[in-house]
Order: C-alpha cells, then structure tokens, then sequence
C-alpha cells in the first residue's frame, strides 16, 4: 500500500487484494454453515456461530437470504428441536431469524427444564 499515492488507489489495491480470496472464503463458509451442529453448546452460541459464519459471507459479498439462514440454523439442532424444526417450517407467514432464535432459547429452557433430574 505504501506505493499508492492517493486513497482510491489504496482502496482498489485492497479490493483487488480481497477480492480474489473471497470465492473461496464463500465456498468454505458455506461448507461450514452445512456442517455445523448444536451438539452440546448452548442454543445462543450455537446461533452466534451460525450469525457469524452468514454475517462473514456477508462481507465476503455472497449474503444469504433470511430463509436460507434460517434453514441453516434449522439443520444443525439434533433430535431434540424436531418439533420446533417441524413448526418453523409449517409457519405460512415468514418468521426472521431474530423470532427463531428467541424460540429457539425458550425451547431450549424447556428441554433444560424436563431433563432436570427429579429431587
């Protein structure tokens, strides 16, 4: 950068840097989106990987439309979440991924609540 004199210079020398490293940044955060799973993590750092992983595809200029977030984070929650997966899905009116998380959290606090040993 220290060879460019002015600040358009600069700025297309970074595009033209960047540029060639995002379509396979893209394709390897896609790869990740498709193989990430809940597992053990709690639901909000389970979310926060997935809104990390499509705010990153954001900047690498490949954004993800709602659904297509939504389905991702839908894929990676196991077994216990199918009925939640299942409602999600059947919803006729579209749902934002910010509505999802929060019942994501409230499903979560329940299986935490059934799966409490009794005292």
């Amino acid at each position: 950068m220290v060879s460019h004199t002015t600040s358009a210079a600069i700025w297309c020398a970074l595009a033209k840097s960047f540029s060639s490293q995002s379509p396979s940044r893209v394709i390897q955060l896609c790869t990740e989106l498709v193989n990430t799973r809940k597992g053990a993590q709690l639901a909000h750092d389970f979310f926060m990987q997935i809104k990390r992983m499509t705010d990153e595809l954001v900047v690498a200029g490949h954004a993800l439309h709602r659904d297509e977030n939504i389905s991702y984070l839908l894929s990676g929650l196991g077994h216990d979440y199918d009925s939640f997966v299942t409602t999600i899905t059947a919803c006729t009116d579209p749902v934002t991924l910010e509505e999802v998380y929060a019942l994501l959290l409230t499903i979560e606090s329940r299986l935490l609540h059934n799966n409490q040993p009794i005292v």
